[in-house]
């Protein structure tokens, strides 16, 4: 168990280590930005996927391009 430890983590440490909420490194797992295992309702996640991860930094909202108006 000691092992497992070492190389992986939970959603509550991976948001801590990479300083997002719980809810961002879900919602990563669930579009598949993020890789991890799911155990019955628990994810662990391998520290070098949580390594290469970038969350997004847009707030997680899409935005309309804004262009020129038409007459």
């Amino acid at each position: 168990m000691d092992d497992l430890a070492k190389h992986y983590v939970s959603v509550r440490q991976a948001a801590r280590i990479r300083g997002v909420s719980r809810q961002a490194i879900l919602k990563a797992l669930a579009r598949g930005t993020l890789k991890g295992s799911r155990i019955d309702n628990f994810w662990l996640i391998h520290r070098r996927d949580l390594k290469a991860f970038e969350p997004r930094t847009d707030g997680g909202v899409k935005r309309k391009k804004l262009g020129k108006k038409r007459k």
